[in-house]
């Protein structure tokens, strides 16, 4: 069922590349996703015109009447069933050139097992998809020519530091730790602060936001590396003033193109003087 709404411009109206947001009226992931591209256009690391189509109506006739030499449409799911079957079939028909992007929130994690996932629509999950659909590209560019990125380690025990030098190291990073319990400055400006910690609140966030802070005066981002985080908790975490959330169990990979990312991000926003939401908010694994 279509439910009239509006389809708005978010961002970049003189793009070349239209990104299509579409989502159920009041989609929070829509509206996430939507804020995401806008972030990255402000920055600088997106060129494109940023539009959120609220019904699946909207969405189609966005698309039959773009300009755009390319057009993306993300298909937002904050669970399954929430847009018809025929969606995809309907874009391709409003502008045969279209690429669909499927993003799944976290209500959608077990689809694949138990559910009917749109066929030939690639699929990433909500935590994955700055990373990988955003950023990636403009991180990639910057780890080409850059140096070693300096990263503080904020974590309780020797062992997790260890665990985490050893997979940033062949990644260009080098970590140096500040120990939660026994702080001790670093020696030179950090590029990033990685701040390690099960789950937010109370005492916890208070040291996060104190290691926010001193990264913040050294115009350099932080990003927290939670157990199993959701959205309310990355929400949480941006209020803290945190660029990035990343899961646990954390993947090496992706924990370090979000440190890219983040370090990217936090590179532009100093040279301009952006001051706009956080950077990335997502789960690495």
């Amino acid at each position: 069922m279509t439910v009239a709404s509006t389809a708005t411009v978010v961002s970049g109206s003189l793009a070349k590349r239209l990104e299509l947001v579409v989502g159920a009226p009041g989609s929070p992931l829509a509206a996430w996703v939507a804020s995401r591209l806008r972030n990255a256009v402000a920055c600088g690391g997106l060129n494109a015109r940023v539009v959120l189509a609220e019904s699946d109506d909207l969405a189609v006739k966005s698309l039959a009447s773009h300009t755009a030499s390319a057009a993306r449409a993300l298909l937002c799911l904050d669970r399954p069933g929430q847009l018809p079957p025929s969606l995809p079939d309907q874009l391709r028909q409003a502008c045969p050139g279209v690429s669909l992007l499927s993003i799944a929130g976290s209500w959608c994690e077990g689809e694949l097992r138990t559910g009917k996932p749109w066929e030939g629509v690639p699929r990433v999950y909500w935590h994955d998809f700055e990373a990988t659909q955003v950023y990636g590209a403009a991180a990639s560019a910057r780890q080409a020519t850059a140096n070693r990125l300096a990263v503080g380690v904020d974590c309780v025990d020797i062992d997790t530091y260890q665990a985490l030098t050893d997979a940033l190291q062949p990644a260009g990073f080098n970590a140096v730790w500040l120990p939660r319990f026994g702080r001790r400055p670093l020696a030179s400006p950090a590029d990033l602060g990685l701040w390690v910690g099960g789950q937010l609140g109370g005492l916890a966030s208070a040291r996060l936001a104190g290691l926010a802070a001193a990264m913040r005066d050294q115009a350099a981002a932080t990003i927290a590396l939670l157990d199993f985080p959701r959205h309310d908790e990355a929400r949480l975490a941006a209020r803290l003033g945190v660029a990035a959330v990343v899961g646990k169990p954390w993947d090496a990979d992706r924990l370090c193109e979000t440190l890219r990312s983040a370090a990217t991000l936090a590179e532009k926003r100093h040279r301009s003087r952006f001051n706009g939401p956080p950077l990335v908010v997502r789960r690495a694994a």
